[in-house]
């Protein structure tokens, strides 16, 4: 994961737009080669994946912010590289950097704890694949 950082030329034209900048994490998250069979004979598991994740996420940032009625934005992107010897299913993960509330306003959320996304996105993969 990593904070994106912006460019001067994007904020010149952000600011040409009056359109606020929102800081975001782009993540990308890889199924084991053990497993990745499962998601090759049966392509249903790879949409799961995706409405699986994005709730996981969510209920991780809503937890972090600690806010109510606070919603995290993402973009996920289910990939699916490679030919039959070379199958890579993988999430592409764009997520705002806090949440957002019912007034506009957006709270930033503290540093993410990488292992235990680790964790929650194993506990979801084989919670998808083995039932």
């Amino acid at each position: 994961m990593y904070r994106k950082i912006y460019s001067a030329r994007q904020i010149i034209y952000v600011n040409l737009l009056n359109i606020k900048l929102i800081p975001y994490w782009h993540s990308v998250l890889s199924i084991p080669k053990i497993l990745r069979c499962y998601f090759l004979y049966d392509r249903k598991l790879l949409s799961a994946l995706g409405r699986f994740g994005w709730e996981e996420l969510k209920l991780y940032f809503k937890k972090a912010v600690k806010g109510k009625n606070a919603f995290p934005a993402a973009a996920i992107s289910i990939q699916n590289f490679g030919d039959f010897l070379g199958f890579n299913p993988q999430m592409h993960i764009l997520i705002s950097d806090g949440c957002f509330h019912e007034n506009g306003t957006i709270s930033i959320s503290p540093d993410i704890d990488t292992a235990a996304l680790e964790q929650i996105f194993r506990h979801m993969v084989f919670k998808i694949v083995f039932g």
